[in-house]
């Protein structure tokens, strides 16, 4: 990769995520389940209103993949460098990333995942503390923002929580008792 990389550096992880993601959600069949979105989400971004394309950096590649990406907004990042210190303290780019997410999942009336890496650091998921996740090991995982925002590792959530739990504890109200 070249240094610094820009662009390219965020492509790549995209693509990455999105293996990962389809895996999980293939329960390690298929790598080919998510794709990234056009223009990494910049056509929904651009379309202001009338929502055109898809939110995130990430889509749907395959049926199996769509009902995730009907609950979820999903949006990548990577940087040299991720300053913690400010993103508690809510500024930088990180915190930046996660307004983002955060606003364009709310206006399609789903919920977000953020991916974020730091170079030679483990990924980072961040995700709405909306539902309690049953985590069975001793998960690298803390809540933030008075308890509003989960991170984990992304490998290890991806790991050992199960697609088809954050499903089921992510249905609707609606359809939990059918």
């Amino acid at each position: 990769m070249i240094p610094g990389g820009g662009k390219a550096k965020g492509s790549e992880f995209e693509r990455w995520v999105g293996q990962r993601l389809s895996l999980w959600i293939s329960n390690q069949q298929r790598n080919d389940l998510v794709t990234r979105t056009v223009l990494s989400g910049g056509q929904w971004t651009a379309s202001g209103d009338k929502q055109r394309g898809s939110a995130g950096d990430l889509t749907s590649n395959h049926p199996d993949a769509h009902p995730f990406f009907e609950r979820f907004v999903v949006e990548c990042k990577h940087w040299a460098w991720i300053d913690l210190v400010d993103f508690c303290h809510q500024k930088g780019e990180l915190y930046t990333a996660l307004e983002k997410v955060q606003r364009e999942a709310a206006k399609c009336k789903r919920l977000w995942m953020l991916v974020a890496k730091q170079n030679r650091r483990a990924d980072m998921l961040f995700m709405p503390a909306v539902f309690d996740i049953p985590l069975t090991i001793d998960h690298h995982y803390h809540e933030l923002f008075r308890g509003t925002v989960y991170m984990f590792r992304f490998d290890e959530f991806i790991k050992e929580v199960p697609y088809i739990q954050i499903m089921e504890l992510t249905l609707p109200e609606s359809m939990r008792s059918l």
